[in-house]
């Protein structure tokens, strides 16, 4: 839908689109899974989501300069490929105090109740390149640190059982 897009400051994404004869559409997935070139949007520097919205794939927001991202309470999946496709600027995650899914602590979305990590930002900055996950966490997504170059150190506690799997290969890549 953005393909050359000349959109430029801030993008809102509509609830709805008309096709122009007919029939209106609900916009419910941003992204893709598919190619890189289904959602460059190269001079968007902020996005506001509707709350239709339930999935939130790869390639959404390439090459933009968005630094932060807000989940309303629709979005039910966002893949842990994002980092390595999404805008390299992307630093702050935020949700939706009443998404039944997802919540969010210091810029980093979690499992509603904190057990999984599921995304951190690809440039979201640590003090002294350290982040320290809380206790409680049970488990780690394959990617959830994916390409950020700003963690030096992780400490892991003792409560986290299920961590990335060995062949994901941009779970940590400065540690």
């Amino acid at each position: 839908a953005f393909i050359g897009s000349t959109v430029s400051g801030h993008l809102d994404i509509p609830a709805t689109v008309f096709d122009g004869k007919d029939v209106t559409f609900t916009v419910t997935v941003l992204g893709s899974n598919t190619g890189a070139e289904s959602g460059t949007c190269p001079n968007v520097t902020s996005v506001t989501l509707p709350n239709t919205i339930t999935s939130i794939y790869r390639y959404f927001l390439i090459g933009s300069s968005v630094t932060s991202l807000h989940l309303p309470s629709s979005v039910s999946a966002i893949s842990q490929s994002i980092n390595y496709s999404a805008a390299e600027g992307l630093a702050t995650f935020t949700v939706a105090d009443d998404n039944p899914y997802f919540e969010s602590q210091d810029g980093i979305i979690y499992t509603k109740g904190m057990k999984t990590i599921v995304l951190c930002p690809r440039n979201k900055t640590f003090t002294d390149g350290i982040f320290t996950i809380p206790d409680g966490v049970e488990t780690m997504n394959n990617n959830c640190f994916g390409y950020n170059e700003n963690l030096k150190k992780l400490v892991i506690p003792a409560s986290v059982e299920t961590y990335p799997s060995t062949g994901s290969y941009s779970f940590i890549r400065n540690c």
